[in-house]
């Protein structure tokens, strides 16, 4: 329900969204300026263009006036985390500890006392709470597999429905299959959820893919020292350098915060990201609140325009083949844990494994296929030898490993095979992070 936080709140709004079509829309700074005009116990901080207005916000981020680019009349303002998707946002964000938010709970915001250890900054009762669930839903996914696991003669039948023998029987094969369905899924909320909050998990997660923890500097940028009386160059500058560092729409720009601005630009065409409320945009350039006049510098230096450059520039064909990346990671994770658990239960039948072994394989060459298709549309990864090794061994594992188990007896064949999964799972996590463009 959070995903379309946005469209919720504009279509329950649609008094604070009114506006005046006009082919002369004031500017940001206007806008803000009304707003400080009619309410001087307000402090702006932020504006943003969202649904047709323009939002001018304060630095809590909590309320927010809306102003029509057409006539300069204030709609009114607003909460933003107010009612039903606070009360989620608060459930999801925060475990019930956003204080401000609807369904706050004070002693969960509390923190919690060490016991001969340090917890993580900022551990409270309700962060500990989610992720104890994080890590009960990596050992629910883990052991359903195990238990869901059919004997490989009888492999289709974890995937059956028995319409025709009772209810109890119905029940219980839906139980089955719409779990195991789920178990990708489950996987995913709970290591990812773990790793935002226990560095041990981060650590091993970045280990296990080849991944390198976030640069602090990527997202810093110092102001040149201005000399005292300069003014501020105004929202409307810096929107401008901005737009002609990257071209497309603004979204979203704070105003001057230890001597720059930060502008949100939705560039031009796939914006995964443009329409998100108030807060969208895909590309953030830094600009200097005194001279914007200089030639860009790379984020994390003194200068007086910076675009953060870290970002990938999305398609829609990413998104294609990184969905498919995904998908295959957790079934070759999934199976792998599941064919080694048959194999040393000694329940393991080559000939019944092979059917979902072709499935993985030809989706790995689907995914091969859509990946050359970009490299010949003009797409270079950061690391091309690199990338292609890893593509080029996603595709002989499988095989490779097949071959070698059919020599092998059961539960020898078991855990080559599952060792091959685990760690086809590991090539095409890696082959995906050596794709992003250089």
């Amino acid at each position: 329900m959070l995903l379309y936080r946005g469209e919720y709140f504009r279509a329950t709004h649609s008094d604070f969204y009114h506006q005046t079509p006009t082919e002369h829309p004031i500017s940001l700074q206007q806008a803000r300026d009304l707003v400080a005009t009619a309410h001087p116990k307000f402090s702006p901080a932020w504006v943003s263009n969202d649904g047709g207005v323009i939002a001018v916000g304060d630095p809590d981020f909590a309320e927010a006036y809306a102003v029509d680019p057409g006539t300069g009349h204030i709609n009114g303002s607003t909460r933003l985390e107010s009612g039903v998707m606070g009360f989620l946002a608060n459930l999801h964000d925060c475990a019930l500890t956003c204080e401000g938010y609807p369904g706050y709970v004070s002693w969960l915001a509390k923190p919690v006392p060490t016991i001969g250890f340090a917890w993580p900054p900022g551990t409270n009762w309700g962060l500990l709470l989610v992720v104890v669930l994080w890590l009960l839903m990596v050992l629910l996914a883990i052991t359903g597999i195990v238990v869901w696991w059919p004997d490989f003669r009888r492999f289709s039948h974890g995937f059956r429905v028995r319409t025709g023998k009772g209810r109890f029987a119905r029940d219980y094969d839906l139980h089955n299959v719409i779990g195991i369905v789920a178990v990708p899924f489950v996987l995913m909320w709970g290591v990812t959820g773990a790793a935002f909050y226990l560095p041990p998990v981060k650590d091993a997660w970045l280990a296990v893919t080849g991944g390198t923890a976030a640069d602090p500097q990527k997202y810093s940028f110092t102001a040149n020292a201005a000399a005292p009386g300069t003014r501020e160059i105004g929202i409307d500058r810096a929107a401008a350098a901005a737009l002609a560092e990257t071209p497309g729409e603004i979204r979203y720009l704070t105003t001057p915060q230890d001597g720059y601005y930060s502008v949100s630009i939705a560039s031009e065409g796939y914006q995964p990201y443009g329409a998100r409320a108030f807060f969208g945009g895909d590309h953030t350039v830094y600009v200097d609140s005194h001279d914007a006049t200089q030639p860009s510098q790379s984020p994390g230096t003194t200068g007086n325009t910076a675009r953060n450059t870290g970002e990938h520039r999305t398609t829609p064909g990413d998104g294609v083949i990184e969905t498919l990346a995904f998908a295959t990671t957790m079934v070759c994770v999934a199976g792998g844990l599941a064919v080694l658990g048959a194999g040393l239960a000694g329940r393991y039948r080559p000939e019944r494994a092979l059917p979902a072994l072709a499935v993985v394989e030809l989706a790995l060459v689907v995914q091969a296929i859509a990946d050359v298709t970009g490299l010949r549309t003009g797409d270079r990864p950061a690391e091309p030898a690199t990338h292609l090794a890893y593509l080029a061994t996603s595709l002989v594992l499988l095989p490779a490993a097949t071959a070698w188990a059919a020599n092998e007896q059961d539960r020898w064949a078991a855990v080559v095979i599952a060792v091959a999964l685990l760690a086809l799972a590991v090539v095409v996590i890696r082959a995906q992070t050596t794709w992003r463009p250089a």
